[in-house]
């Protein structure tokens, strides 16, 4: 009962393959290299994922069972990578919710899943809080929306996907809000600001919706 805790830190260049039940917060930090987690003997529905104080390096983890609470960077400059078994996002609403805690320019985050097509994830949402935060990349496997809330400014270095044609900042309430620093990848996109300072972009074709908020 209750929320358990498990924190991991080890070297990279090796993939840990814990049998842990009944954990609810799984925090890694990698020393050097990628440090892998595969989680394919737990079947833990975990809280959160988290890649903690990083140092730059990288984090993997993969075959998650259940769709976690929440997956995402606190005080991290490195690249984290969840990987989640085809069940996890068999349904046609599957939203993977990102924390980010002082993630700061060179940190990723890239969420994948064994299913393909209409089975993989549909939306995700970013809380950024703590400070400002920053991300180099964000590959959300195929998503088509992405909504950001949190008190702390976000920077979102490189383009979102094709696939992401929602982006709706609405949720932020701090005095900086959203900034794009490359055009989204999709035709068409419809972006909502923040109530702050946001630095939004449009597509190549224009034909966009946008509202700054």
């Amino acid at each position: 009962g209750g929320s358990d805790s498990l924190s991991v830190t080890n070297a990279g260049g090796v993939t840990l393959t814990p049998n842990a039940e009944n954990i609810e917060n799984l925090s890694i930090t990698p020393t050097s290299g990628t440090l892998t987690v595969d989680l394919k003997d737990t079947a833990s529905t975990f809280d959160s994922i988290m890649a903690t104080t990083d140092g730059g390096f990288a984090t993997t983890v993969n075959n998650i069972a259940e769709m976690p609470g929440k997956i995402g960077i606190t005080n991290g400059t490195g690249a984290l990578t969840v990987n989640m078994k085809a069940a996890a996002t068999a349904g046609d609403s599957d939203t993977i919710n990102i924390e980010l805690a002082g993630a700061t320019t060179g940190a990723d985050v890239t969420v994948t899943s064994d299913a393909v097509g209409s089975s993989s994830i549909e939306a995700a949402t970013i809380n950024s809080i703590s400070a400002a935060n920053t991300l180099t990349t964000l590959a959300l496997d195929g998503a088509a929306s992405l909504a950001v809330t949190g008190d702390q400014s976000l920077t979102l270095t490189q383009a979102l996907a094709a696939t992401v044609t929602s982006i709706d900042a609405s949720g932020m309430n701090g005095a900086l809000g959203l900034t794009l620093s490359a055009d989204p990848a999709a035709l068409a996109v419809t972006i909502t600001g923040s109530g702050g300072i946001d630095s939004l972009r449009g597509t190549a074709g224009g034909a966009d919706n946008i509202s700054a908020g």
